[in-house]
């Protein structure tokens, strides 16, 4: 089940950056995550959460064929709690 919840995480985080790359002109941007699952707590207690590492933006190809890295808008807060959002309609549809 974890393994399932966190590909709606990522999944989910990674559309997010392509859609506003999209929203900026980079057409085939692509996003990347490092996710790791902790299962623990500080005090050994059962605490499962995700740990992720996702760059603040999108690599493209530019009109060579090498990748390029294109950083996206800050997110605001609205942007944050619409993920949120969605994440929490996945896992709870999930």
């Amino acid at each position: 089940m974890a393994l399932a919840v966190q590909r709606i995480v990522v999944r989910a985080i990674l559309t997010d950056y392509r859609r506003r790359a999209r929203k900026a002109g980079i057409v085939d941007g692509r996003a990347g995550a490092v996710c790791v699952i902790q299962r623990f707590g500080s005090a050994l207690n059962l605490n499962p959460h995700f740990h992720l590492v996702v760059p603040d933006g999108v690599f493209a190809p530019d009109n060579d064929g090498a990748l390029r890295f294109h950083p996206t808008k800050r997110f605001a807060r609205a942007d944050i709690e619409r993920v949120a959002e969605r994440i929490r309609a996945r896992v709870t549809s999930y």
